[in-house]
């Protein structure tokens, strides 16, 4: 497993994923907070949540199929600018308090669309990036950082809002700098 983090190619492609999922997780619960606090109501906070995952469902097979017929590095690099860039602008529009329920509905299906057609590619450059003997520890490794987002992402935000907030737990400031991150 050591011989991993010799690779720089596979630092390269670890961090990357953690970071992406992290930031993912962590505006999983700005998300939720913010709509939830914008509207008092938890059938928009489901909306919002479902816009956000329900593409990540649809939209992971033919990311794969990207994956199978395009340079991996280029989908993971595109896939991951247009999703900072509608992040930023998500962000900036709450710090602008610009912000509506559509918003959120049409950014999570957009977040969640490049999310999934990116993700296949980041699994599958792995391969490429490690000798032939670590491939399966290099996989492993790359969904344990997954994982590790699963739990450190939500955790992450919640302190982030809470301490830019001063306890506000539906900040927009709060909020609005989580996504930006």
């Amino acid at each position: 497993m050591r011989d991993l983090f010799l690779s720089p190619n596979f630092v390269r492609v670890w961090i990357g994923t953690l970071a992406s999922a992290l930031a993912m997780n962590m505006q999983y619960v700005a998300r939720g907070l913010f709509v939830f606090g914008l509207s008092n109501s938890s059938l928009d906070l489901a909306w919002a949540l479902l816009a956000f995952t329900l593409p990540q469902v649809f939209f992971s097979l033919p990311g794969g199929v990207l994956a199978d017929r395009f340079p991996k590095r280029s989908i993971i690099v595109v896939s991951h600018a247009l999703n900072a860039v509608a992040t930023m602008v998500l962000g900036l529009m709450i710090l602008g308090n610009s912000i509506k329920f559509i918003h959120f509905i049409l950014f999570g299906i957009f977040n969640g669309t490049a999310l999934a057609l990116s993700f296949p590619s980041r699994q599958a450059i792995v391969p490429h990036v490690v000798r032939k003997d670590l491939e399966f520890s290099g996989l492993a490794l790359n969904g344990t950082a997954l994982n590790i987002s699963r739990v450190a992402g939500p955790a992450l935000a919640g302190l982030l809002i809470y301490w830019i907030a001063a306890g506000d737990q539906v900040g927009e400031l709060a909020v609005g700098v989580v996504y930006l991150v």
